[in-house]
Formats: C-alpha cells, sequence, structure tokens
C-alpha cells in the first residue's frame, strides 16, 4: 500500500466526521480576527483556499451563513471595504 493510497484512505475514513459547518466556523473566525487585528489580512482567504484544496470546500456551505452575506448588498465589495477600513480595526 503506497502513500497515496493510505492518504485517500484515511480522507475517506474521516469525511463523515469533518463537518462544513466546522469549516464555515474556522473561516469566519479566521476573518474576525482579521478585521479585529489579530491575524494579518488574507488569513480568511489562505485558510479557505487550503481547505478547498484538501477537501473542494467552498464558503459559506451553511445555508444560513450564506443567506447571512447574501443579505449584505454586494457582500464581497463590503468586506474588502471593512478589511481596508483602518478606522474599523481601531
Amino acid at each position: 500500500m503506497g502513500n497515496k493510497h493510505t492518504l485517500k484512505s484515511i480522507r475517506k475514513a474521516l469525511e463523515p466526521h469533518v463537518s462544513s459547518n466546522s469549516f464555515d466556523s474556522q473561516v469566519l473566525s479566521a476573518l474576525i480576527d482579521e478585521l479585529s487585528g489579530r491575524a494579518p489580512q488574507g488569513t480568511a482567504d489562505t485558510l479557505e483556499q487550503r481547505l478547498h484544496a484538501r477537501t473542494g470546500y467552498t464558503f459559506p456551505q451553511s445555508k444560513e451563513i450564506g443567506e447571512l452575506f447574501s443579505s449584505v448588498k454586494e457582500g464581497v465589495e463590503h468586506v474588502a471595504t471593512l478589511r481596508a477600513d483602518r478606522t474599523f480595526n481601531q
């Protein structure tokens, strides 16, 4: 059994125990840390990219979180504005 096969087996065994809600929580926590100045800008994006590379995850998976973000007009631009707003981080 090669390393590649072993990794695939481990991932398959872990899939039922890994919740997309957990991934959403991790990305939201990273985003909050960015906005509060506790983490560098891009931390949430990097985390999402890593999760996507390993599992195919895209943010958000949770219907509720998706509705929250879609309720904010032009959500992506809104988050970018918040990240750039220096007064928000003070």
